[in-house]
């Protein structure tokens, strides 16, 4: 009896190794440092707007992403670079509710502040968003860390995983993202890995608002016209009298928050910008779905705050082209609620909260995608509640 005792007890040691030992293969990583001419294992896919893409290496260990959007018209467009992931890695595992995949990357971008996704798929994956994960990178030519964990990804053992990355809708210039290394493990207790601090996540759905712990009405809302850069347009009213903000291909709307009565060590996690409706008109475009949309941006490059009562086109650019003072890059791209009265909720996340709150951001801009025409109900409106406002989480 004493002997089958040890010989059951081997027989778990044994087996407990075996389990440890194949864990320990199982999460072997997989990484690409570039340190050899890899490129060529990556596929780059583009899509919607007319730009020339590349993924190639340029510099030793570093995996160069070019991209030349001057032909671009409306500056909706995506370049991806994807690569199989899984060849050292025990898709199994995920089957295990405790088993998480995790990304991560080194990143350089030319220009700044802009974002890039990462997500994982498989050759059976049918949404593309479901775990798509966007980082703002805030400052240009230098490095950022990003990554993100998924978990609950339906993944089979006998599946190519793929890691996917992303530049989108960056702007009508010539852009380099650099890489310097790809990594790509399976972990357990995925819950104890926090994403890096530049995560937006993609069209998150929009939480109960009666959890806002702020509501910041705008401060200050105008238009601006560069047809007519050297006209002001606070005291705009709708053909019924009614003060209004006007968007159309040649209107952008400016929007402006006062933040300094917030607590100093009360740093949001996001923000609704609620958008009430006056008229709209929106047309669909087919062939590229964006078109009829609104755009919110930001605006970054501006060096003087803006009044509402005497701000121009030429006042507010400052002599700059447009793009080193408007982001190019959305904040989001919406379609509008098109009845009066409807209000249109769009995330702001975290690192452009940021840059509002501490007066890095002087304000968003909202522009139209091809033929979107749309009076939201201004700052001026005898009914408060239709005014412009930031719902803080």
């Amino acid at each position: 009896m004493r002997q089958d005792i040890l010989d059951t007890g081997l027989r778990v040691a044994l087996l407990s190794f075996a389990v440890t030992a194949h864990l320990a293969f199982a999460q072997t990583e997989f990484t690409d440092h570039f340190d050899q001419p890899s490129a060529n294992f990556y596929s780059n896919n583009v899509g919607d707007g007319n730009i020339q893409s590349s993924f190639i290496q340029i510099k030793p260990g570093i995996g160069t992403l070019k991209i030349d959007a001057t032909e671009d018209t409306h500056n909706v467009w995506w370049s991806a670079v994807e690569r199989v992931v899984s060849e050292n890695l025990d898709l199994g595992l995920l089957l295990q509710p405790d088993y998480a995949l995790y990304a991560e990357a080194r990143v350089k971008i030319s220009h700044a502040p802009r974002r890039v996704n990462m997500r994982f798929q498989t050759q059976r994956t049918t949404d593309f968003h479901i775990n798509l994960m966007e980082f703002d990178l805030p400052t240009a030519n230098e490095w950022h860390t990003i990554s993100f964990t998924v978990s609950g990804m339906d993944v089979m053992p006998s599946d190519k995983l793929i890691l996917s990355t992303a530049f989108i809708d960056g702007g009508v210039e010539t852009y380099e993202v650099d890489y310097d290394y790809f990594k790509v493990k399976i972990v357990k207790d995925a819950h104890r890995l926090k994403n890096t601090d530049h995560h937006c996540p993609f069209k998150p759905s929009i939480p109960d608002l009666a959890n806002a712990k702020n509501v910041l009405m705008v401060n200050g809302d105008s238009m601006i016209n560069a047809n007519s850069p050297n006209n002001n347009y606070n005291e705009f009213q709708s053909p019924e009298g009614e003060p209004v903000v006007s968007l159309d291909e040649h209107n952008l709307v400016l929007l402006g928050w006062d933040f300094s009565d917030l607590d100093e060590q009360y740093v949001p996690e996001k923000a609704i910008l609620a958008l009430t409706t006056h008229t709209a008109s929106q047309i669909r475009d087919d062939n590229l779905e964006e078109l009829g949309r609104i755009r919110v941006v930001e605006v970054i490059g501006k060096d003087n705050p803006w009044d509402e009562k005497t701000v121009t086109y030429k006042s507010f650019t400052e002599d700059k082209p447009p793009s080193e003072v408007i982001n190019p890059q959305m904040i989001v791209d919406h379609r509008v609620s098109p009845e009066r009265g409807a209000t249109t909720y769009l995330t702001i996340c975290k690192p452009v909260l940021e840059r509002l709150i501490n007066g890095q951001s002087k304000g968003i801009v909202i522009e139209a995608l091809g033929e979107a025409n749309v009076d939201f109900f201004s700052s001026e409106s005898p009914n408060t509640e239709y005014s412009p406002r930031l719902h803080l989480f």
